[in-house]
């Protein structure tokens, strides 16, 4: 089984920085922030392997690149597989009710900057 290298783009650490930042000040509760974090990294860590396995995101990205997400407490990591480069990248962690269009915007201005990403591990 071929084993993906998982980066994360700049939107997505903005977007961890600032969940964590909420749960952690505006919520007062360091614990769980903590525990979001350390879910939202295993869960990245877990594309490495099979990261087709949840579903596509219709109508975001171009008929070249399409995007999945997966569920993380109230969040959706929203990511792209690059099957030539054998690489997933995690462009955004959003709010699970979020609107469509709000994800719509972010996504379009992610696409052409996806080489933009850092490692996870």
């Amino acid at each position: 089984m071929t084993e993906y290298d998982v980066r994360l783009h700049r939107g997505a650490i903005a977007d961890l920085s600032m969940i964590v930042r909420y749960i952690r000040d505006d919520l007062g509760s360091p614990m769980a922030a903590d525990t979001f974090l350390n879910q939202a990294v295993e869960a990245m860590n877990s594309l490495a392997s099979m990261p087709e396995r949840n579903p596509v995101v219709h109508d975001l990205g171009t008929d070249e690149v399409t995007f999945r997400w997966m569920p993380v407490k109230n969040f959706d990591l929203i990511y792209h597989v690059d099957q030539t480069r054998h690489r997933v990248y995690v462009v955004g962690v959003v709010y699970a009710r979020a609107s469509e269009d709000t994800i719509k915007l972010r996504i379009a201005r992610i696409i052409g900057t996806m080489d933009d990403s850092q490692g996870v591990r």
